[in-house]
């Protein structure tokens, strides 16, 4: 991750967003200082929010996934954290493009591949055209 500053502002038509770099973390944030998403830079595959930590809990109850469906990405902690654990296929959806596209510029968010895709498009529409089958869907 490539920073040049402690502190960065993100304005997008969606949101308005502040990136906060300190102690060997990134936290996402929303204009009233709200955390939005939290990565632990030198190990983004861990999940630095407790209540992420209770989300993906549900993998002690299921078969590891396949494919998994992420609607709306934020900093994209999860992304990290299943890219780094699962051998799935996954796909994020977020409809602020501007955002998602930033992030990517900053290396905050992994780069698409052949097991990532990002979809731009309203979650409630992805879900109503969707086609595909997940094993796992977080929003």
């Amino acid at each position: 991750m490539d920073l040049k500053t402690d502190f960065f502002k993100i304005d997008t038509a969606y949101s308005s967003l502040v990136l906060h770099r300190q102690e060997g973390r990134l936290e996402l944030c929303s204009e009233d200082g709200a955390i939005q998403s939290l990565i632990n830079l030198q190990q983004p595959q861990q999940l630095a929010l407790k209540n992420l930590e209770y989300l993906v809990a549900v993998q002690l109850f299921i078969h590891p996934p396949k494919r998994i469906l992420l609607l709306g990405t934020a900093a994209g902690s999860l992304l990290h954290f299943f890219r780094h654990y699962f051998e799935a296929d996954i796909v994020a959806v977020d409809f602020d493009s501007e955002l998602i596209e930033t992030l990517l510029g900053l290396e905050v968010l992994p780069r698409a591949d052949s097991r990532l895709s990002y979809v731009y498009d309203d979650a409630e529409h992805f879900i109503q055209t969707c086609r595909g089958k997940y094993d796992l869907i977080f929003i």
